[in-house]
C-alpha cells in the first residue's frame, strides 16, 4: 500500500485547520537544508553590505541559492500542485535582497500556515523597516499567541522601545520590552542575541528614564555576557560599537578604545575610528590644561585658592527624588549630613559618601558634542583635576557668573584616568543635584543624554 505525500490538516492551538508537512515527506530535509543556508545568507550580507569583495562573494552565494530554491519550489508544484511550501522562504529570500514581492509571499505563507513563527517574524520585520509600526507590532503579538519565540519576544520588544504618544505610554511600553527580554532568556539562557537585546533595553531605560547608574551596569553586565556567547562563525560588531559608547560615557577609555577596535575588524563601515580619535583629542586636551594649570596666571591661581581658604561653611541637601530605579521608584530625598573635606588628598579612590569638596572652576572643558559636562577646577591645595557632571545641559555653565563663584561638591567618585602615556585624577558627580553654586544647587532638572549607539 502507498503511503500518501504531501501536506496533512491539522488542528492548530486555536482551533484552526493549519498545513503542517509529513514526517515522512522527502521535501522537508531540502526545507530544513534551505532555511539554514539563508539564515546564513542573511548573516553574511550583515559583514559585506560595504566591501565589495565580499558583496561579490554574497551575490555568487545568493544566485546559489536563488538556484536551489526555485528547484525546490519546482519539485514541490509537481508532487502537490503547488509551491505554498516555500512561500515563507520566497518571502524571507526577497526581503533580503529588497524584492517588493516579499509582502505578497509572506502574507500568504502566514494565511496558509498561522503557526509558522518565523514567517510572522519576517512579515512583521518588513512592516517595520516600511514605518507600519502597528502593523508590526500586530504580527509579532500574533505569533506569540501561538507559541514562545525567543526571536519574537526580542523584535516585540526592541518595536515597543519605539511606540508611545504620551509620557505614560512609554514609560510602560519600556518596562514592558524589559519584561520581553527576560522571557527571552528564559526560553534559552545561552542565546547571545537575547543578551544583547536585554543590554540595549537597559541602556534605553537608563538614557530616557531612569538616570540609575544601576541600569547602566546591567547593561554592560548583559553586553559581556552576550560577548562569551558569541560563536566563530558571527560575532556582533554592533555589541561592541555600543558598549564603546557607554565606557566612553563612563570615561572608561582604555576598555572604550578596546571595544571601538573590536568594532572596526568585524564592520570597518562603524565609525569607531572617528571614536577613537575624539577620545585621544578629549585626554590630550584634559591632560594639557591641568599641566599648564588651566593656562592661568600664578597670581590668579593663588587667589582661587586663598578664597577657598576663607569660604563660609554651609548646610547642603542632596536631592535624589529624580533618579528612578527599574521599577519606578524614587529615592528618597532628605537632608544629607555632609563632611567638608580640605582637599582632593582627602578623597577615596571610588564613591565617597556623607563628603563634600569645595572647588573653584578654572575653565570649561571642550566635550566634543558628548556627555559629561567636565570642568577643570582647583581644591584648596591648588591641585588641578578634572570634574566631570551627568546629566547636566552644558547650557547651564552660563550661570556660572565669575570666579567669585563657590563650587561645593557632595558625595563625589574618584578615579584615576590611565590611557596610553597619560594620567590624570578624575572627580565625577552622577546627578547635577549634586553640584551647588553659592550653596545652592545649580540645576535640578535632568539632562536626558543622547547616545550614539549603532543600534538600541
Amino acid at each position: 500500500m502507498n503511503t500518501a505525500v504531501g501536506p496533512e490538516l491539522t488542528t492548530g492551538s486555536k482551533g484552526r485547520d493549519v498545513i503542517s508537512p509529513r514526517r515522512d515527506d522527502p521535501l522537508e530535509g531540502g526545507f530544513a537544508d534551505l532555511e539554514a543556508e539563508l539564515v546564513n545568507l542573511e548573516r553574511f550580507k550583515l559583514g559585506c553590505e560595504k566591501s565589495p569583495e565580499k558583496m561579490g562573494k554574497y551575490n555568487e552565494r545568493k544566485e546559489a541559492f536563488e538556484r536551489q530554491l526555485k528547484a525546490q519550489v519546482e519539485m514541490e508544484e509537481n508532487i502537490h500542485g503547488n509551491g505554498n511550501r516555500f512561500l515563507y522562504l520566497q518571502g524571507r529570500f526577497c526581503k533580503l535582497n529588497d524584492d517588493p514581492k516579499a509582502e505578497s509571499y509572506l502574507a500568504k505563507a502566514v494565511k496558509l500556515d498561522p503557526l509558522n513563527c518565523e514567517a510572522w517574524n519576517t512579515l512583521g520585520e518588513l512592516f517595520w523597516g516600511n514605518g507600519d509600526l502597528n502593523s508590526a507590532r500586530d504580527c509579532f503579538v500574533t505569533c506569540l499567541e501561538q507559541q514562545e519565540s525567543k526571536s519574537t519576544l526580542r523584535h516585540l520588544s526592541m518595536l515597543l522601545r519605539k511606540l508611545g504618544s504620551t509620557p505614560k505610554e512609554r514609560v510602560d511600553n519600556t518596562m514592558e520590552s524589559l519584561k520581553l527580554c527576560k522571557r527571552a532568556i528564559a526560553l534559552d539562557f545561552n542565546d547571545g542575541e537575547s543578551w544583547y537585546t536585554l543590554g540595549n533595553t537597559y541602556l534605553f531605560l537608563f538614557f530616557s528614564m531612569t538616570h540609575a547608574t544601576e541600569d547602566l551596569q546591567a547593561a554592560l553586565k548583559a553586553y559581556r555576557k552576550s560577548q562569551s556567547l558569541e560563536k566563530d562563525d558571527y560575532r556582533n560588531p554592533d555589541l561592541y560599537f555600543n558598549r564603546a559608547q557607554v565606557l566612553v560615557y563612563l570615561e572608561e577609555y582604555e576598555s572604550a578604545v578596546e571595544d571601538y577596535e573590536q568594532a572596526k575588524v568585524l564592520d570597518p563601515s562603524l565609525p569607531a575610528d572617528a571614536k577613537i580619535d575624539s577620545i585621544v583629542r578629549k585626554i590630550d586636551n584634559s591632560t594639557e590644561m591641568i599641566k599648564r594649570n588651566g593656562r592661568i596666571k600664578p597670581k590668579r591661581l593663588a587667589t582661587l585658592v586663598k578664597s577657598l581658604k576663607t569660604a563660609a561653611s554651609v548646610e547642603l541637601k542632596v536631592d535624589y527624588s529624580r533618579v528612578r530605579n527599574i521599577n519606578g521608584n524614587n529615592r528618597v530625598s532628605e537632608p544629607v549630613k555632609l563632611e567638608r573635606v580640605q582637599a582632593l588628598k582627602d578623597l577615596v579612590q571610588g564613591d565617597n559618601p556623607g563628603v563634600a569638596i569645595d572647588l573653584k572652576i578654572v575653565l570649561p572643558l571642550a566635550r566634543n558634542g558628548e556627555p559629561p559636562v567636565s570642568f577643570l577646577v582647583t581644591d584648596r591645595d591648588g591641585v588641578m583635576f578634572v570634574l566631570s557632571v551627568y546629566h547636566l545641559e552644558a547650557s547651564v555653565i552660563t550661570k556660572i557668573k565669575s570666579e567669585r563663584d563657590h563650587i561645593i561638591i557632595a558625595e563625589p567618585s574618584l578615579r584615576t584616568v590611565n590611557f596610553r602615556q597619560h594620567s590624570y585624577q578624575l572627580v565625577q558627580l552622577k546627578m547635577p543635584t549634586q553640584f551647588f553654586v553659592n550653596g545652592k544647587i545649580l540645576e535640578k532638572n535632568f539632562a536626558h543624554a543622547a547616545l550614539d549607539s549603532a543600534s538600541v
